[in-house]
């Protein structure tokens, strides 16, 4: 189903995509999507592991720590590779993966939000998603994230969203998502 993007109250950014930004965007969709807390909670208990993994031969009979770093080197290495993965290596691999197949980066993003609900312009693509289709918007210190799925974000970059936008922008979120709705209360635009 598509909807008029210029009937009633709208709101349009023009923005170009920047892998940078992406990556940071990737990172806060991973955060707030549900299911997202393994990408928090996951590095904090392959830590204690790692810390578990360290003490116990000390604590269950090893004279001293030259017996016990051989064993434990390869597990620690291997545990921290995949902290290392799961917390920077996601976003900027999924980054890199937009930049070399997706031919919208090579152009100007255009987002409009408006009654009918969100719809995104690109050279290559062009998506409307009715407020009803949204799982969830998420407002964080520097994107809009507008969940297609629970797992599954468009981004708008704060930065292009005009001061005086934002509390407009707010209340028509609001009034069509409703508490599907996470957004910020301060009207100060991303630094």
């Amino acid at each position: 189903m598509s909807f008029d993007v210029t009937s009633g109250t709208m709101h349009q950014y023009t923005f170009r995509w920047s892998h940078a930004e992406h990556v940071r965007a990737q990172r806060a969709t991973l955060r707030y999507m549900r299911g997202g807390w393994k990408f928090t909670v996951l590095p904090v208990a392959l830590a204690a592991f790692l810390l578990l993994l360290v003490i116990s031969p000390l604590v269950v009979g090893a004279r001293s720590w030259g017996e016990v770093w051989p064993a434990v080197l390869p597990y620690a290495v291997v545990l921290v590779v995949i902290m290392i993965l799961v917390r920077w290596g996601t976003p900027w691999l999924a980054a890199r993966r937009v930049e070399r197949n997706d031919p919208s980066v090579k152009g100007e993003f255009r987002h409009v939000v408006a009654d009918g609900g969100l719809a995104i312009q690109t050279v290559a693509a062009s998506v409307q998603l009715t407020w009803e289709h949204l799982a969830n918007v998420i407002e964080t210190p520097e994107f809009f994230l507008f969940y297609s799925t629970p797992q599954t974000a468009y981004f708008t970059p704060k930065r292009v969203i005009p001061a005086p936008d934002l509390r407009a922008l707010r209340d028509m979120i609001r009034a069509h998502v409703g508490n599907r709705a996470r957004l910020l209360s301060g009207d100060a635009p991303a630094a």
